[in-house]
């Protein structure tokens, strides 16, 4: 009987095993796994996607190795000509959910560089007709470039019969991959620790909210679960309850018992995520997650970057400018543009080819995520508010005598910093930038296109420009020309190790080509995180002419040194005629330090010693006034 029963269970659980995948279509066998297609939008293909003129497309060995996939997928389009909303659908056939807690999941991929493809997924109980897919159980604005399995509970239609859709409906965006197809019972209850939600940089003295994104992977919808945290000193542990997250969901959680930084230091913390629904969680190996926090003093100014990825063969890139303007002129306290030109004499090749735009106008925010540039706004939201732990500044004069540009770039550390591999680069930008050649007229698919569609800030309207735009018509502003210190940055230019109040200093020279109006360029300095590639804080400068290596104005000439001090900075002026010298010396965070009045000097020679021995380590404004007119010298002081 014993042995019965033993052969009982094994064809149990063999039965039950082979029950447990409802429907699967991986497309390997180059076939949609009986899906069907409906193209229910009937516009016109985008030249440029052509291959992908079907619903639903099965990707070829070209495909595959340009965006480096390893399998077969299926492809959908929503670039069209003119531009408009796809909606495309693939629908399984008929399947019948029998267990609680099943699911369908699938792996997805916006392939655009800088349009990213949302999708639905629908369901039908009736039957596979567009219109009875009435029940939406996943949607998204856009997916991510980077591959992403996405799932959505079932649990509604136990015991129904059911149809499921995968419909792109994005508009005007580019390439959207679905793979991996799969609709199967789930464990019960698996909570998952997606990342940490606190930001990593905190004032000092302030309670910190400990926060973390917890996602729902199993097949029923999690709501309670227990949650503990520890600075390796104290622990704190409590119940959440009152969740609702049901397959696939994710949302943030924060503990009730917060957290002080009292030294600008790093503090390291572990969270973990136990008890799912008062039950053992079926896999515990993403239920815990080490982070770190890092008291900091202030919040240092932080401005964003817009690369633009342009060219003056590309007919929509007048778009690109036009955004690249809007945003340098609305918002220019927080965000700095470059105009990276592709194959055109703009060109400068390293920085293009590693930025590697995919289609062009390109666009990226602070190299964290690609974006059309017509979305800088919405990027420069996104990453504003995440605190960088190093403050920067630069000073960049231009020498017209040998034509060299020089950048000396100084950083300040806010907070201990510890193995990090942040980095200096500079990139030198030319407004106004005109030629003679054809090479420099810019194709405008504008051109006779519906009045006011690209207006630009300057009141241009290139619906009303011709096609091309000829050079002796362009000036082309934000143009980078040069890269110092490589696109990754120059290695050891920032410490790996800091401690708050440190200061990193490294200058950077440039020979200006004659072809290059040294008045038209300015110097913007990057810290670059090497890790992962973003640029985590920038600054941007006008480059200051002079014809020697002392400063010019029409009454004096003005030096002012050492550069950096720690003891006494000599503010060294040679006076043309009896004039009136003050001296109003402003911290990084634009407050008067002191303000000197020197008077009335007559003096051919006029020197001042100014005491910088007591000042806090960090980046000052020295501006000196002669009659009324201001220079400004930016003087780093390091003392402690």
């Amino acid at each position: 009987m014993k042995l019965i029963l033993t052969i009982i269970t094994i064809l149990s659980v063999a039965t039950f095993g082979y029950a447990q995948i409802v429907f699967s279509a991986d497309f390997e066998d180059e076939t949609f796994g009986g899906m069907t297609m409906v193209d229910n939008d009937g516009l016109t293909t985008d030249p440029g996607v052509a291959l992908f003129s079907d619903a639903w497309t099965l990707s070829n060995p070209f495909f595959e190795e340009a965006f480096d996939i390893t399998s077969k997928v299926a492809i959908s389009n929503s670039r069209y000509t003119p531009a408009g909303t796809a909606d495309d659908w693939l629908i399984s056939p008929a399947m019948t959910i029998v267990e609680s807690g099943t699911a369908v999941l699938w792996n997805a991929r916006a392939l655009g560089n800088t349009s990213h493809d949302g999708m639905e997924v629908r369901v039908s109980t009736t039957d596979n007709n567009i219109l009875s897919f009435t029940d939406i159980i996943y949607s998204s604005e856009e997916e991510s470039p980077e591959l992403t399995q996405r799932s959505a509970s079932l649990n509604d239609y136990t015991g129904q019969q059911i149809y499921i859709a995968f419909v792109n409906n994005s508009t005007d965006k580019y390439l959207l991959m679905i793979d991996d197809i799969v609709v199967k019972p789930l464990d019960a209850v698996n909570a998952s620790i997606i990342s940490f939600a606190t930001e990593p940089y905190q004032l000092k003295n302030q309670d910190i909210s400990i926060a973390v994104n917890v996602m729902n992977k199993g097949g029923f919808e999690l709501n309670s679960l227990d949650l503990k945290w520890t600075d390796g000193v104290n622990e704190h542990e409590e119940t959440i309850t009152g969740l609702t997250l049901k397959t696939g969901e994710s949302t943030i959680i924060a503990s009730s018992s917060s957290y002080v930084a009292t030294e600008h230091i790093v503090y390291p913390i572990e969270i973990t995520i136990t008890n799912p629904n008062n039950e053992q969680d079926v896999d515990i190996s993403d239920n815990t997650i080490s982070a770190e926090i890092s008291g900091i003093s202030y919040i240092p100014n932080k401005k964003v970057v817009g690369e633009e990825g342009t060219g003056t063969w590309c007919g929509w890139c007048p778009a690109g400018t036009v955004a690249l303007d809007s945003m340098e002129t609305f918002f220019k306290d927080d965000f700095i543009g470059i105009a990276v030109h592709n194959s055109d004499p703009m060109e400068v090749a390293e920085y293009d080819d590693r930025l590697g735009f995919q289609g062009f106008p390109g666009g990226k925010i602070n190299r964290k995520f690609d974006i059309a540039p017509s979305d800088f706004r919405l990027g420069l939201e996104r990453v504003k508010q995440a605190v960088s732990p190093l403050a920067i500044d630069l000073v960049a004069t231009g020498n017209l005598n040998d034509r060299t540009v020089l950048v000396k770039v100084s950083t300040e550390s806010i907070t201990q910093l510890v193995d990090k591999d942040y980095r200096m680069s500079v990139i030198i930008t030319e407004d106004n930038v005109t030629g003679t050649s054809p090479d420099y007229d810019q194709i405008n698919n504008f051109s006779g296109l519906e009045l006011g569609l690209l207006v630009g800030v300057d009141g241009v309207d290139w619906s009303t420009l011709p096609d091309p735009v000829l050079a002796a018509d362009m000036e082309y502003d934000h143009v980078a020309r040069a890269i110092l210190g490589g696109f990754d940055g120059l290695s050891g230019s920032i410490p790996s190790n800091l401690s708050s109040g440190d200061i990193s200093t490294e200058e950077f020279s440039w020979v200006v080509p004659t072809t290059t109006d040294i008045s038209e360029l300015h110097a913007i300095a990057l810290v670059l995180d090497n890790t992962t590639g973003e640029i985590i804080n920038a600054e941007k400068s006008e480059i200051e002419v002079v014809t020697s290596t002392n400063d010019n104005i029409d009454n004096a000439r003005i030096n002012v040194y050492p550069n950096p001090a720690n003891q006494k900075v000599l503010v060294d002026i040679s006076l043309k005629k009896d004039s009136e010298v003050n001296l109003l010396v402003l911290n990084g965070m634009g407050e008067v330090v002191s303000n000197e009045k020197l008077g009335r000097s007559s003096a051919v020679s006029f020197k001042y010693l100014y005491d910088v021995s007591k000042l806090a380590e960090g980046i000052y404004v020295f501006k000196i006034s002669i009659d009324g007119v201001v220079t400004n010298k930016k003087i780093i002081v390091l003392n402690n």
